[in-house]
């Protein structure tokens, strides 16, 4: 397949989850997640290669081609277990965050916290990078729920970490930014050192509300300084002077936070959103420090730049749409904003940076028309929720690629890994059992309710621009049809057509929409309001930069056969069937050039019999008495046939034909009369015989009657 490098399956007999995604130096792809699958795919000599029960995280290293497991394991507890963030360590370890509320969680000697703390609590980890022991394990929390959702390593090794909390007794630092738990949920940062045994800092973030984190709540720049991404129905979250938006607009904004890397000082805090809800999703930060966050939001009103592209909502729907938001250096404004998405729902999850800016992002949808370019891996929604991989150039707001994926079901949370050479490597969750595997790849078959997928694709960009029109229009007459045809744009632009608008009028000016044909169809036909009126088409392409010009115009007078002949009546004689008819009023907007005449047994057996020009009556000599035949009538002009008239049906009678075998046999004084029934008696019973008789065959007369027909 064009830019599908490899594609797999990854799970077992129940759910299997999944998170983020990460490719090492040598392109192998580590995966971490939850799955409720008692057979999930497991090898040898790693820390767990059996189900441990219930709901368990799990972590593996895939081959760069896809062909194989490197290494498989089981991380959990006789408790509830996830692996939700997984980072490669400076010394080639693997790192790790979840959550577990099990009572045997494995921690280590000497770690911060061995013991669970609450009712759930956070973890840390660092494993080896084969998969075969725990290099340190430790909890993090307070008495109520914790989970840990990212980590990332600091310059100095120290491992920075996020995630939400009810808890408010979460081990806090004097001195750090909030030591107070706030409300109902709070986000929390800690950081520990390298071997989990000291609590270096730690914070909570949040106001009187619900404040929680998502799937890449948290970036860490050049300078230790720390980003979080939050959602926050808060009034009161803290917001610093200057902020691009320092008011909540909403029940629910996102929130976007800088702190020092020591956790004491907010760089700055702003509020994103608009009218109704909004949840940043995930968060990156490039070399000059400006933070870009993706998300989702259902607000008419989320605020986007001049020039974006996407600046309202533009579909009629309700649902939520994607944005993609670039925040300057100090967060007092926007560098671009845009909202992205189609006629559906878009929950744009995860997001990357290439060197060169451009924004690499992934989503799943329901919409049918999202911007594909022309070396997309797949130009068309396939069904339930797909995932879209789109690349975004925020300066120019252009999508350099854009290609759906996915099967015929739901394939949901895509989380892109690092981008490099061009090459995207996403997971994601799928349920359907058609999604694209490629030959060769790890498990190529759907195994149980939910399995992870992993898919490596190469990105080849577009140099997008607007799509020229449609071309060669033409338009003939079809039956009662006005039947146009065209060429697709010599040149689309770069991106794959949604549709083509068709325009009438009868005249060039001010020309009608009267529908839309599928991007696949270069076809459509019409029927016009009036017969005998010249009418000028035009189509235009329809694409995500949005209407093209017109195709050349072309002019046809709209005329259709005639309608049947009505009254059609037939008057059988002798050997003969008589036919009239009533030449029909509507000809069409032409004049009728004849009649078709049709026979036949039974009036769905009617073959062809004559034409007729404007006579309204024809004769049917070569008919039989006695026998049904039927007729029917149709009426045609220089376009075509009418539909026949009601077919009518007529019975020719008349004389029977003589008497066969006839002898006459002399007696003694008598003569003997002999004969048989006539071959056809006309159509209708005999009456009987008469009997004619004389001295020469030239004066027969009658002299008596037969009734008797036998």
């Amino acid at each position: 397949d064009p830019g599908l490098l490899f594609s797999t399956y990854m799970g077992g007999d129940g759910w299997d989850g999944g998170t983020t995604v990460v490719v090492d130096e040598m392109g192998d792809i580590l995966v971490c997640g939850p799955t409720e699958s008692t057979d999930f795919p497991t090898t040898p000599g790693v820390i767990s290669a059996d189900d441990l029960g219930g709901m368990d995280g799990f972590v593996f290293k895939l081959k760069a081609d896809g062909s194989a497991i490197l290494f498989s394991t089981y991380i959990g507890s006789d408790g509830k277990d996830s692996c939700i963030c997984i980072k490669i360590a400076e010394d080639g370890n693997i790192l790790l965050t979840g959550f577990t509320n099990g009572t045997d969680f494995p921690t280590t000697p000497g770690a911060l916290y061995q013991q669970s703390q609450g009712e759930q609590d956070a973890f840390v980890m660092e494993i080896s990078a084969d998969g075969s022991g725990i290099q340190w394990s430790t909890l993090m929390g307070g008495s109520a729920p914790d989970a840990g959702f990212w980590l990332e390593e600091m310059s100095n090794g120290d491992i920075m970490v996020t995630g939400p909390t009810s808890s408010n007794d979460f081990p806090v630092i004097t001195g750090c930014f909030d030591t107070s738990f706030n409300g109902v949920w709070d986000n929390f940062l800690f950081s520990i050192n390298h071997n989990g045994t000291l609590l270096v800092a730690s914070t909570y973030l949040g106001g009187s509300g619900l404040d929680e984190v998502n799937w890449r709540p948290m970036a860490v720049d050049d300078q230790d300084d720390i980003y979080v991404a939050a959602v926050t129905d808060s009034f009161d979250y803290p917001i610093t002077p200057n902020a691009y938006q320092d008011t909540k607009s909403s029940v629910e904004d996102g929130a976007i936070t800088k702190l020092s890397g020591d956790l004491t000082t907010l760089r700055y805090s702003t509020f994103l959103g608009g009218s109704d809800f909004d949840r940043i999703t995930s968060i990156v930060v490039d070399a000059s420090g400006c933070a870009y966050v993706v998300g989702r939001t259902w607000s008419d009103t989320f605020p986007t730049t001049p020039g974006a592209w996407e600046g309202s909502y533009e579909w009629p729907q309700d649902g939520m749409q994607g944005f993609i938001t670039k925040l300057s250096a100090d967060g007092s404004s926007l560098e671009f904003s845009t909202l992205f998405g189609g006629e559906g729902e878009d929950d744009l999850s995860d997001l990357q940076l290439d060197e060169n800016g451009l924004v690499y992002f992934v989503m799943d949808t329901n919409s049918t028309r999202l911007p594909t370019t022309e070396h997309a891996y797949d130009p068309t929604f396939n069904g339930g929720l797909d995932i879209y991989i789109g690349v975004f150039d925020g300066d120019n707001q252009t999508i350099r690629y854009g290609t759906y994926l996915g099967g015929s079901d739901d394939d949901i949370y895509p989380f892109i890994a690092r981008v490099k050479d061009r090459t995207v490597t996403i997971t994601a969750d799928a349920a359907s059992e058609d999604y694209p595997t490629t030959p060769g790849a790890y498990q190529t078959k759907h195994m149980g309710e939910g399995d992870r997928v992993i898919t490596s694709l190469e990105v080849e960009l577009s140099d997008p621009g607007p799509s020229g029109p449609p071309i060669n229009l033409t338009a003939s007459l079809d039956a009662f049809n006005v039947s146009l045809g065209w060429d697709p744009p010599i040149d689309t632009g770069g991106y794959h057509l949604w549709a083509y608008n068709i325009y009438r009028n009868t005249t060039t000016e001010n020309m009608t929409l009267i529908g839309e044909a599928e991007r696949d169809r270069t076809r459509f036909d019409d029927v016009p309001p009036e017969v005998g009126i010249t009418y000028q088409y035009t189509i235009t392409a329809l694409g995500p930069l949005g209407e093209t010009g017109r195709s050349n115009v072309v002019p046809i007078v709209y005329v259709t056969p005639p309608e049947p002949p009505t009254g059609l009546t037939g008057v059988a004689g002798c050997e003969t069937v008589n036919l009239t008819w009533t030449a029909p009023s509507y000809t069409g907007g032409l004049a009728l050039t004849g009649f078709h005449v049709f026979k036949g047994a039974t009036n769905v057996t009617l073959e062809y019999l004559a034409t007729v020009g404007l006579d309204i009556g024809f004769t049917d000599n070569d008919v039989e008495n006695g026998i049904t035949y039927h007729y029917a009538v149709s009426a045609f002009n220089a376009i075509g046939n009418s539909t026949l008239a009601p077919a009518i049906s007529a019975y020719p009678t008349g004389p029977p034909t003589v008497p066969l075998a006839f002898e006459v046999i002399p007696g003694d004084e008598n003569v003997t009369l002999r004969w048989q029934p006539p071959a056809n008696v006309g159509g209708i019973p005999l009456w009987g015989y008469s009997i004619l008789r004389s001295f020469t065959p030239d004066y027969l007369l009658p002299v008596g009657d037969v009734d008797d027909l036998v």
